[in-house]
């Protein structure tokens, strides 16, 4: 299905909630992301941000308070790797390179 403006170009659908995931490596990152996470949330979307290195919750809180709409969450990256691939993944990252 195409949705056309009254202009004859594409429009967005305003009958659609996605979810987005942002992964970055630290909390300073989030001002790179900060424009788009906002227009995502206000538009009724469902944001994480999930901050590679560790926060206490003074921080998350801080992250939280600049966007504080519900759709928004922020979320702990894992600390490591708890699958099978744990072991061989390095490995195959360094063969590739």
């Amino acid at each position: 299905m195409r949705l056309e403006g009254s202009d004859g170009r594409p429009r967005a659908r305003t009958d659609v909630t996605l979810r987005f995931l942002f992964i970055v490596r630290q909390k300073k990152n989030v001002d790179t992301f900060q424009d788009v996470v906002t227009a995502l949330v206000d538009g009724g979307h469902h944001v994480t941000l999930a901050v590679q290195e560790p926060l206490d919750q003074a921080r998350r809180d801080g992250i939280a308070a600049r966007f504080p709409q519900p759709t928004f969450e922020v979320a702990a990256c894992p600390e490591g790797r708890g699958d099978e691939w744990r072991a061989s993944a390095p490995l195959v990252r360094s063969a590739r390179d």
